[in-house]
């Protein structure tokens, strides 16, 4: 079995732009394959495989599932980190917003990924020196995580700890 690591590792993903499901069935799979590709080479810092992957996997669950599904959301967010990781902030947080008010709506304003987007606009508002914004925004994020994940929880201890440094 060839894993996400032996491909990224030879000449093999240097194909996967020619390489097409060859049954609309096989779309949502597909899309899943070039997600969890992106995710890796994104993990690695090669964000520009990361970026043609991950940009195929959004457009193709979008014609699939279309913009409201929850895989569709999971590919903006992640091809929203590999924007920011290359410095494309503004990009970022177009893509950020469209993924938390759509998790709101379609999800609810207390779902795990919908508090997990505003963590992540929260983030770039920060970066993009929006300090007013991201704090209100991380502080309504961490309310919201400790009622839903708990006072314990990793991810509210990491929004209260960006609000605690935020605020200082």
């Amino acid at each position: 079995m060839i894993g996400c690591q032996s491909v990224l590792h030879s000449d093999l993903w240097v194909l996967w732009p020619f390489l097409r499901p060859t049954h609309d069935s096989t779309a949502g799979i597909w899309a899943t394959l070039l997600y969890s590709g992106g995710w890796y080479a994104w993990s690695q810092g090669r964000y520009d495989i990361a970026q043609q992957m991950v940009g195929k996997a959004r457009k193709v669950r979008q014609r699939r599932f279309g913009r409201e599904d929850v895989a569709t959301l999971a590919s903006i967010s992640l091809f929203a980190l590999v924007q920011k990781d290359q410095g494309r902030w503004s990009e970022a947080e177009k893509l950020e917003v469209q993924v938390m008010e759509t998790s709101k709506t379609k999800l609810g304003a207390d779902h795990p990924n919908t508090l997990s987007s505003m963590n992540n606009l929260a983030f770039t508002w920060q970066n993009q020196g929006r300090h007013a914004d991201a704090l209100a925004l991380m502080e309504d994020c961490a309310q919201a995580r400790r009622r839903v994940l708990g006072e314990e929880h990793p991810y509210t201890l990491l929004s209260l700890a960006a609000v605690a440094k935020w605020s200082s």
